[in-house]
């Protein structure tokens, strides 16, 4: 083991005794494993967008085989960075941050779920879930129930804020997507919203613009710490 592996090893060990005795929190790990989590979602999403743009221009939707090749890839994508996302919590060497984020990783795993059963919906003929799914945006909720864990560990009320714009942010796009068929002389200001809030949830960008502010947030933190400290 290298000199800095072994301080950087003492440093942490020091850091979950204090943990321990004094219950003080820290997020050095966390942060890296949110920001690589912002990473491979961002990276899915515009994976996606690509695909569908494509998919458009080219007119794939007429070959048979666009679809099932662009489910599985969706399918392939999110497995691959939930095995990855796993890894790199394990090599976590706090105590204190991998019990946080073994137990956060569960929300990654919902948000995966959901964009896997968004692809074989299809193919189980689920008319009412497909449905559900178009009109209700559960990985808000999902994003939202993550944010109130963070805070929960974290204590600090720039987290509550994103949430509370996510809420916010959920009920309108909710109510706006019920409201939105029952127009009859849609405008192009009523159009284009409603494309918005379509894009916004199928490509993650709340669940995305959330985990990058957390992220900002707590490197700011640190920042202020490390002044206190000099």
């Amino acid at each position: 083991m290298k000199a800095s592996e072994k301080l950087s090893l003492i440093s942490q060990t020091q850091d979950d005794v204090d943990y321990l005795l004094n219950k003080k929190t820290s997020c050095h790990y966390i942060q890296k494993i949110l920001t690589f989590w912002i990473v491979g979602l961002s990276l899915y999403s515009i994976f996606c967008f690509a695909i569908d743009n494509i998919n458009i221009y080219y007119q794939l939707y007429n070959f048979p085989f666009y679809y099932p090749i662009k489910n599985l890839c969706q399918i392939g994508f999110n497995c691959i960075l939930l095995i990855l996302l796993w890894k790199s919590i394990n090599k976590v060497t706090s105590l204190q941050e991998r019990r946080f984020l073994k137990t956060w990783f569960i929300f990654p795993v919902l948000i995966s779920l959901e964009q896997i059963m968004s692809c074989t919906m299809t193919y189980i003929n689920a008319d009412f879930l497909l449905t559900f799914y178009l009109t209700f945006p559960m990985s808000i909720i999902i994003n939202i129930i993550m944010l109130f864990y963070i805070h929960y560990y974290i204590r600090q009320k720039y987290i509550l804020w994103i949430a509370g714009i996510n809420i916010a942010y959920l009920i309108f796009s909710f109510l706006y997507s019920i409201y939105f068929p029952t127009l009859t002389d849609v405008s192009l200001l009523s159009k284009t919203l409603f494309s918005l809030i379509d894009i916004v949830k199928t490509y993650l960008i709340t669940c995305i613009l959330s985990n990058l502010f957390v992220v900002l947030c707590i490197g700011g933190e640190k920042d202020e710490q490390n002044i206190r400290t000099i």
